[in-house]
Formats: C-alpha cells, sequence, structure tokens
C-alpha cells in the first residue's frame, strides 16, 4: 500500500485532487465579492472542475480497492521501470554535459 502512494500514478492524481480542491474554493470565495450572480460559463466551469475532481478521487479509490492485486503489481513495477528509465537519461545528460565540459576545458588549456 505504501508504495502504491509513491507512484506517479497516485502521485498525479492527489496533486490533481488538491489543485481542483484549491480552485473551487477560489471560485467560491470568488464569486460573493463580485456580487453578480455567476454566469453559465462560471458555472460550467465549476461543474467541470468538479466532475475532474470526482474523477481523480474515483481513480483513486479504484488503484486501492477495486483493481485485482496482479494489476496493482504491474502498476508497480510500471513506476519502477519509468523511475529506471529516468535515472538513466538523468545519467546520460550528466555524462554529456561533462563530456562537452571537459572538450572546452581541453580547447581552454590548449590556448
Amino acid at each position: 500500500m505504501r508504495r502504491l502512494l509513491q507512484t506517479e500514478k497516485i502521485k498525479h492524481l492527489r496533486q490533481t485532487v488538491v489543485d481542483t480542491q484549491e480552485f473551487i474554493r477560489s471560485l467560491q470565495t470568488e464569486a460573493p465579492q463580485k456580487k453578480a450572480p455567476n454566469s453559465t460559463q462560471d458555472l460550467s466551469l465549476q461543474e467541470r472542475v468538479r466532475a475532474q475532481l470526482r474523477a481523480a478521487l474515483y481513480d483513486i479509490h479504484d488503484i486501492f480497492f477495486q483493481m485485482p492485486l496482479p494489476q496493482r503489481l504491474a502498476l508497480l513495477q510500471q513506476d519502477r521501470e519509468l523511475r529506471l528509465e529516468r535515472k538513466l537519461r538523468d545519467m546520460e545528460k550528466t555524462k554529456s554535459s561533462k563530456s562537452v565540459l571537459s572538450t572546452k576545458g581541453l580547447s581552454i588549456i590548449a590556448i
């Protein structure tokens, strides 16, 4: 369970929940300040944001309570592979930037 909480998918869903809740709060505190009834566009936006919040919450619930164990394990495996790919990509970037720096350093020394 704890490892599932640390996966990119769950982190993304949790961030979506936080962001949409903050946005809904800001819309609710903004409405009384305008002193005008909400337009149909505002109401439509609020409904879409609420739908996005519900979808994220349902996705989190499904992962922890509905998803079969083999699928949860596959999700963990995908996350491990993603982290490994990122780590390798970062190592390649570091390696290539070091070689560029050493080449520049050699050219400066040669002058």
